[in-house]
């Protein structure tokens, strides 16, 4: 029985996945606590997430899959003067099927798709959820850009104590136009307004192509997770 309350159960991903999953809380980090977790939690739960902020190199000894790891940037926001020769506007429940759309295949580099026990069209759909979920108030705000009343692509916020980007995604179609950074400047600009002062948002460290986007805009390395899934 966990009455130290070891494991901690995530609901959403347990009924999405329509598995019992859990999150090990990470007390200490010898290998005699997690084979005492992973005795507690067999025959209770099918996968455990573990996060650090630290690599535990003896994880993988233990069957764990080592993840992606998380990656978090940070800029200072500054008010940005670009023209913008698009419209741009709040997501209303109406997007949600053209959103819904252009996520896919879009997060191939998250840990959901690099873990072969997930499957992909379940992890297709887990991203096109999130988005659904942004727009119907998990964020604070999704924001679209749009042409002749087509999206090309869109931003989710978290506004918190520092703003976080959720998602930011953009259509096939529309790449290599910039819409990406126009929507970063679009979300500063508005943050600004706000007082806010700075802005995050988490990637992947595999995730080249948008590592060297945030780069490019300003963004700084500031923090690493390394995250492991245990299948039981």
């Amino acid at each position: 029985v966990d009455r130290l309350n070891l494991i901690s159960k995530n609901d959403w991903d347990t009924d999405f996945f329509e598995i019992n999953i859990g999150t090990i809380k990470l007390n200490n980090v010898s290998k005699k606590y997690i084979d005492h977790v992973l005795d507690i939690a067999k025959n209770r739960y099918k996968c455990l997430y573990l996060f650090s902020n630290k690599e535990i190199k003896f994880l993988t000894e233990k069957n764990f899959i080592k993840c992606p790891t998380k990656i978090t940037f940070s800029k200072n926001i500054i008010k940005s003067n670009e023209k913008i020769n698009f419209n741009i506007r709040s997501a209303v429940k109406g997007d949600i099927k053209f959103l819904k759309n252009i996520s896919k295949n879009l997060y191939v580099h998250s840990r959901f798709y690099t873990d072969k026990n997930f499957n992909n069209s379940k992890c297709d759909e887990l991203y096109q959820k999130w988005v659904e979920n942004s727009v119907l108030g998990f964020a604070d705000n999704v924001f679209v850009v749009e042409e002749n009343d087509v999206i090309l692509g869109y931003i989710t916020i978290h506004e918190k104590n520092i703003p976080t980007i959720g998602l930011i995604g953009v259509s096939k179609k529309a790449r290599g136009r910039k819409v990406g950074t126009l929507l970063i400047n679009y979300l500063q600009n508005y943050l600004y307004d706000k007082n806010y002062k700075e802005l995050q948002v988490p990637t992947q460290e595999t995730n080249i192509p948008a590592i060297n986007f945030y780069k490019k805009l300003g963004f700084k390395l500031i923090k690493k997770e390394y995250i492991y899934h245990r299948w039981l």
